[in-house]
């Protein structure tokens, strides 16, 4: 199958409830806080049960190098020496985060920067000849996956005589209709269906020109970084923000779709270099060319004084992804 990169535009009611949302600090015998949410000690009940060989919860004193949000999940971790499995029973069926949190550390004779291991669902291969052996940081897996069954199964294989591991697990129900079936297809140019169907690992969120969000004022519970350190000329665009109120309109994007902090701040183009038509503001990712990507951008036009003013084209890569982009004439409306 040809490579190739999926596009999807959002143009600018209650947040989401999760139906379902089980959080758990695996290897932990008690509940853990973080970001205002609450994960549970691993210890199998009504909500969930895990098959395994040996129930081995390890514990660690260290913490990871970096500062990360979250540090205490890092210190408590369950090891697998087979095949294990959790079963989750799912009240709603649908499109859910499956969220892997990872951090290697030395309990007993196991050492777990030596562990390889796949992890599995029915359906997916989510992580294969899975190796950490960064001990300074943390590894943060999110899986957007579809749950077609009342139970599905997260299944940890080790691999070469080896462990698995895992420090957390999330398992969270999306709201209908955040991924579109439909998308542009980039190289070759044409129209791609089934998105909805299709299981997604995330690779890059950012907010543009705008700070860190934590998953405590996402009412989906995601990180947004800065695009700062993604700029490839940082004195090529100015952060914007602005403080008016957002207007959503029917079919388009929704305060789920994502936080408002992500539409009232925005990169613009540097006004001393407007004049220049061979001008852009780019920003740069690192990625492995043997997957297809799906890149999902958000405009509001928090800058326009007037309609018909914000007009341009996007590209990804060589390729032109929208043309002659006009904001105002998709939502007849800014600071939308």
């Amino acid at each position: 199958m040809e490579k190739c990169v999926l596009l999807a535009i959002f143009m600018l009611a209650t947040a989401f409830t999760p139906v379902d949302n089980y959080l758990f600090d695996c290897g932990s015998s008690t509940n853990t806080t973080i970001d205002g949410c609450n994960f549970i000690g691993d210890n199998p009940g009504s909500s969930f049960s895990v098959s395994t060989g040996k129930n081995i919860l390890g514990t660690t004193s260290s913490s990871p190098v970096a500062p990360v949000a979250g540090s205490a999940l890092y210190r408590t971790a369950r090891i697998f020496t087979s095949k294990s499995s959790y079963t989750f029973p799912i009240k709603s069926k649908g499109r859910h985060w499956v969220r892997l949190h990872f951090f290697p550390f030395t309990y007993q004779t196991y050492d777990l920067t030596t562990a390889s291991f796949d992890v599995q669902t029915q359906d997916t291969v989510l992580l294969s000849n899975f190796r950490v052996q960064n001990t300074s940081s943390p590894v943060f897996m999110e899986y957007s996956v579809v749950v077609n069954s009342d139970s599905p199964v997260l299944s940890f294989v080790p691999l070469d005589n080896s462990v698995a591991f895992v420090n957390a697990i999330e398992v969270v129900s999306l709201p209908p209709g955040l991924i579109s079936d439909d998308a542009l297809t980039l190289n070759p140019l044409n129209s791609y269906n089934g998105l909805a169907s299709v299981a997604l690992l995330t690779s890059f969120r950012l907010n543009m020109g705008g700070p860190v969000v934590s998953p405590a004022t996402d009412s989906l519970q995601r990180t947004w970084a800065s695009d700062q350190d993604f700029l490839l000329h940082k004195n090529a665009a100015i952060n914007v923000t602005t403080s008016q109120i957002l207007t959503y309109h029917t079919g388009g994007a929704t305060p789920d779709t994502a936080p408002a902090i992500v539409y009232t701040t925005a990169q613009m183009m540097s006004p001393q270099n407007s004049a220049t038509n061979l001008f852009n503001i780019t920003w740069q990712f690192s990625l492995d060319f043997s997957y297809s990507y799906l890149v999902r951008m958000h405009f509001c036009d928090i800058t326009s004084k007037a309609l018909g003013q914000l007009i341009f084209n996007v590209y990804i890569g060589s390729s032109l992804a929208a043309s002659d982009l006009d904001l105002s004439a998709q939502t007849q409306s800014l600071a939308s």
